[in-house]
């Protein structure tokens, strides 16, 4: 979003005026429509300004909501990718610690009264989900706090140490049970985005963003679009399986091209593991399944791995799908060096 100066803390983009307003390194905004005077501008700087500078003096300067409320309406924050991720990860962040006040200048009590707020919200966390869940959002917090204070201000994040992460858990599903779990699906839109995740590998996103022109059933391929999560990844044709062609097919009858609603899906998907009485599996487990069958098959080749999960080159996210199916490389090594011998 282009945006233009027009004097002190006061900015033009195509959505209006924004306002800025820092004192003792935390920074409001406000927006304006095109046509406010100038005057009328300025008279709120000086209030808030004002405002901010007496709150500082009784160390009341603000809460954690308003820093993260302040933070999400930036422009360049809205336009980062992961935007709705970083939104949900900071509404959360409202919700524990909307009431703590985020301005300890120049108290050591309500310095440390903050970072045990933050240190037990991220604890609840870690519970709630998992160490590595509650690492993700105390970066996301202390990256919002670095930019709301600046660099040299000083961050309660910090003073909370991350937490050792978990060996991530093996996951994956049997053929067998991916059958069963397909074969169950009922006939509907939702059911054949799932079957086309679980023949193809593609996630979610993936398959919310294709396109008519890229599926080629009579070729047997699928278009892949480029991928932004993560490091990223190139758009990329790829071959399909039989049970991918098949998938495939039922998928453009259908018709389901666009946004896929991931939390229908899953309440869909859990509901049928249920009634098959299939116990600890999740959606993305079918994906692990396809990446664990596909590193079998080939014998152990990550790179081929990564290039149908769209990961980039050389990801270490790639190792964690195909744990499950290491067991059985390692097995056909020693048979086919048995036979070899033999």
């Amino acid at each position: 979003m282009a945006r233009t100066a027009l004097g002190h803390a006061l900015y033009r983009d195509t959505h209006g005026l924004e306002a800025r307003v820092t004192v003792a390194s935390c920074t409001v905004s406000k927006r304006f429509a095109l046509d406010t005077p100038k005057a009328t501008i300025r008279g709120w700087q000086e209030e808030t300004r004002a405002a901010r500078r007496r709150d500082s003096g009784n160390g009341q300067a603000g809460t954690i909501a308003e820093m993260i409320d302040a933070y999400l309406s930036r422009p360049d924050v809205k336009a980062k990718v992961s935007y709705g991720e970083l939104q949900r990860s900071l509404m959360r962040w409202n919700a524990r610690l909307g009431t703590v006040h985020s301005h300890a200048r120049d108290s050591e009590i309500a310095r440390h009264a903050l970072v045990e707020a933050v240190r037990a919200a991220l604890e609840a966390r870690s519970r709630e989900t998992c160490p590595n869940t509650a690492n993700h959002d105390r970066a996301i917090l202390g990256a919002c706090w670095t930019a709301q204070r600046g660099m040299q201000a000083w961050n309660p994040v910090k003073d909370v140490p991350a937490f050792r992460l978990e060996t991530p858990k093996v996951r994956g599903v049997s053929l067998e049970d991916v059958d069963r779990i397909v074969s169950a699906l009922p006939p509907t839109p939702d059911a054949a985005r799932i079957r086309l995740l679980a023949h193809t590998g593609l996630p979610p996103a993936q398959i919310g963003r294709l396109c008519p022109d890229d599926l080629d059933v009579l070729a047997g391929t699928i278009r892949v679009p480029a991928r932004h999560k993560g490091a990223g990844a190139s758009a990329r044709t790829l071959p399909l399986t039989a049970r991918g062609k098949e998938a495939a097919i039922r998928f453009v009858q259908v018709g389901v091209y666009g946004a896929v609603p991931t939390l229908r899906l899953t309440r869909l998907f859990a509901k049928t593991v249920r009634g098959l009485r299939i116990s600890n599996v999740r959606l993305y487990d079918l994906r692990h399944a396809f990446a664990a069958r596909l590193y079998v098959s080939t014998k152990g080749n990550r790179e081929v791995v990564a290039q149908f999960l769209c990961h980039a080159p050389g990801s270490k996210v790639t190792d964690r799908y195909v744990q499950s199916g290491v067991s059985a490389v390692l097995q056909d090594a020693v048979r086919e060096m048995d036979t070899q011998v033999h």
